[in-house]
């Protein structure tokens, strides 16, 4: 029985050709300062990308399932540094990679890339 996986090896998502590597920089807030709130593309349809626009709502109405990925950036009040950690996925099918988000934060600001 073969991998049920082998098959994203053969489709693409991103049918609009846009680049497949994007990176989006952002500061997290200051103590006293609103949240800031980053919505990144997951369906490749945004007119906006890497951002979304809510495209992705008439492929929910269509039944696809998809949505943004939503980063809510705080500020930190304790001033202690604050690490983030992703494990990557050792074999990446080409159309997933295509949609890996990777989040790299460092003290004072986020680094969110899609690739």
């Amino acid at each position: 029985m073969s991998d049920p996986f082998d098959c994203y090896d053969k489709l693409d998502f991103n049918t609009r050709k846009l680049p497949l590597y994007s990176h989006v920089i952002r500061r997290f807030p200051k103590a006293n300062e609103p949240e800031t709130v980053v919505r990144l593309c997951r369906c490749w349809q945004s007119h906006k990308f890497p951002y979304c626009d809510d495209t992705h709502r008439l492929l929910v109405e269509a039944g696809d399932d998809v949505g943004p990925f939503v980063a809510r950036l705080r500020s930190d009040n304790t001033g202690k540094k604050r690490f983030v950690k992703l494990r990557q996925m050792e074999h990446v099918p080409r159309a997933l990679s295509s949609s890996v988000l990777q989040l790299v934060a460092s003290p004072g600001s986020a680094v969110l890339g899609m690739c």
